[in-house]
């Protein structure tokens, strides 16, 4: 049917469309490619909220385990979001 979901056991993509629309959200910056790419395949942009740096850092580092990416993916997404969503 129409309304079915997906098993939770298959990994649905969002598509090229809908990753490059929820990512115009997005200020620019380095480290904005890998969160597109990495916390786009399961988040809207509009998921991100001003935290502090430490959180930040618990926040990426609990989604790391759930994610397809690197320690340096990571490592980008941790410091692009820090300064593109800091505390305020």
């Amino acid at each position: 049917s129409l309304t079915s979901r997906p098993s939770s056991s298959r990994k649905v993509s969002p598509s090229t469309t809908q990753v490059t629309c929820r990512a115009a959200r997005l200020p620019p910056g380095e480290g904005r490619d890998a969160t597109i790419r990495v916390c786009g395949q399961c988040h809207d942009a509009g998921i991100f909220v001003n935290q502090s740096a430490e959180d930040w850092k618990q926040t990426v580092d609990e989604m790391a385990k759930m994610s397809d990416g690197t320690d340096d993916d990571f490592a980008a997404i941790t410091r692009y979001l820090t300064k593109a969503f800091p505390a305020n």
